[in-house]
């Protein structure tokens, strides 16, 4: 666990509350300043004005304060401390408690952490056990940045929350939501949600962005994988996908390595429209395998088979074992799927 620097803090305020007690009772302002100067006006002596005394200031008292302060002035951060800026710093009477205001900067090891508002609670020792940062938030941790209303990470559990118009933003791709919470470490992982919202800068580099939301997203710790829950929905300039669950491989940067959808999927690209219970789309082959009880309508074509590859951009597909193509016009079940892609849930 990181050390505060409790013992430079302590002694620092000990000497301000020595200082405080020990000096009894603040001479009153009639006693400052003032000289109450008698004249005999019936001598004939003649009068002389009283030279001002220049009085000198006996810092012998606070020389404690002053060492503590020029060490606290000198102080760097080494590797596995805290370090604490701000405005204004405030400690209840205990030590245990602190308030830093304005400006708010944290910087660790792992990162940094900004707010105008920072509240800290402290072991005995000194060293930091819960952080509370307030408005303006902003947390960086290498090439991920975090943006909130409210941040609150306890030390002891390692644990982290992010609320309040909050999202995380990753190498291209940026991940809203209304509450992230996670635990750092080498498992570390973001749950967000609900209503949480990915902007990508494209599927691939030749098309335009994406938007992907749900009602919960998980973030691993490299941000390359996501999977997204409930209700999920995908569109882009190449299309539309609706599905129930989904993960999603990034590769270095922001573009897609291969996706796979699962759960009542409902795919479009172009003319082209698909219905099955699970669907993987490999990215880098420009290819897409349906599976469970699948089938693929473009214009008046219905095919159906076991499995169904598509390649769309070649535009082709290939349907195995037991395939069944069906021309006619089934305008009914393309309207159902056109209005089910086009639904706002």
């Amino acid at each position: 666990m990181e050390e505060f620097g409790g013992s430079v803090l302590k002694s620092l305020v000990g000497v301000l509350l020595c200082l405080l007690v020990g000096c009894g009772k603040s001479p009153s302002e009639n006693s400052l300043g003032k000289v109450a100067i008698e004249i005999d006006r019936s001598s004939s002596a003649p009068v002389s004005l009283l030279e001002p005394v220049e009085e000198t200031l006996d810092l012998a008292p606070f020389s404690e304060l002053i060492l503590a302060l020029e060490d606290v002035r000198k102080a760097k951060r080494v590797s596995g401390e805290v370090l604490l800026q701000g405005d204004q710093l405030m400690l209840n009477q205990s030590l245990e408690q602190m308030e830093l205001i304005g400006s708010v900067v944290v910087i660790r090891d792992e990162g940094q952490l900004s707010s105008k508002l920072l509240r800290g609670w402290l072991s005995e020792s000194g060293a930091l056990r819960l952080l509370e940062a307030v408005e303006n938030v902003r947390v960086v941790q290498g090439d991920r940045l975090g943006r909130g209303d409210w941040f609150q990470y306890d030390w002891m559990e390692q644990t982290v929350l992010l609320r309040g118009r909050a999202s995380i933003t990753d190498t291209g791709v940026t991940l809203h939501g209304e509450q992230f919470s996670g635990r750092s470490g080498n498992a570390e992982r973001l749950v967000c949600e609900p209503n949480a919202w990915l902007e990508l800068d494209s599927l691939d580099h030749a098309q335009g962005g994406t938007d992907i939301r749900a009602r919960q997203a998980i973030l691993d710790q490299s941000g390359e994988l996501v999977r997204f829950e409930g209700s999920v929905r995908v569109r882009g300039v190449y299309g539309a996908l609706n599905c129930e669950e989904l993960t999603i491989q990034r590769k270095e940067g922001s573009e897609l390595d291969w996706l796979q959808a699962e759960s009542r999927v409902v795919f479009q690209y172009g003319d082209v429209m698909a219905q099955a219970e699970s669907m993987i789309y490999n990215l880098n082959q420009d290819k897409l395998v349906l599976m469970g009880l699948p089938r693929v309508m473009q214009g008046s074509s219905v095919v159906r088979a076991d499995r169904i590859q598509v390649w769309p951009k070649a535009r082709r597909v290939l349907c195995e074992p037991h395939a069944k193509a069906v021309l006619f016009q089934d305008q009914a079940t393309w309207q159902t799927m056109r209005e089910e892609l086009s639904a706002n849930e």
